[in-house]
Formats: structure tokens, C-alpha cells, sequence
């Protein structure tokens, strides 16, 4: 997951949302990635491909486990949008990682 200042941000506007939703959108992406090499999934969180269902089922756990279900429940949300717009508008993966197939 690339961090802010990686250039992802400025892409990664959403310029029609409010201030809050893309600050919260980019938190869980930055979480997610901080989470993924902490655990060893990936080297470097630079890349959303990279990023596996497991990792993402991991990273719920340990939101569930570690925050409220309700902040667990937001950061599902926020990933869901983000691994969306990776898939659609900017095509840099193939699908969300918590999309079946």
C-alpha cells in the first residue's frame, strides 16, 4: 500500500468526497499496508497488487481484535473503496482482494 507522500495521495483525491472521507480513505490503506509488512506478507507496501485476500481477512481480525467493531467495519468500507477504484478507474489490479471470483 503506498503511503502519503508516495504519490498515491494526490491520485487517490477523490476530490468530489469531503476532507474526512479521503483522510479516512487513505488512513485504512496506510494502516493496511503498515499491517502487511508488519506480518510479513509483503516487502514492500508500495504495490496494492500485491496485496492478498489473506492479508486483508488478517487485517479485519486484527482490527476486530484490536479496535471496535464499528472502527473494524469502517476500515472494511474505506478498502473496499479504495481496491474498487484500483480496479476500475486506475486498472492497476485485477480485482478487489475481497472480491470473489
Amino acid at each position: 500500500m503506498a503511503l502519503p507522500g508516495s504519490g498515491l495521495g494526490p491520485v487517490f483525491a477523490f476530490d468530489w468526497r469531503p476532507e474526512t472521507t479521503r483522510y479516512n480513505y487513505l488512513l485504512a490503506v496506510v494502516q493496511l499496508g503498515k499491517f502487511v509488512v508488519a506480518s510479513g506478507g509483503v516487502d514492500d507496501a508500495e504495490d496494492p497488487a500485491a496485496v492478498s485476500r489473506a492479508d486483508v481477512d488478517s487485517f479485519q481480525a486484527w482490527m476486530i481484535e484490536t479496535r471496535s467493531a464499528s472502527t473494524a467495519l469502517d476500515k472494511h468500507k474505506c478498502l473496499q473503496q479504495f481496491f474498487q477504484w484500483m480496479a476500475e478507474d486506475e486498472q492497476a489490479v485485477e480485482c478487489s482482494p475481497g472480491q470473489r471470483r
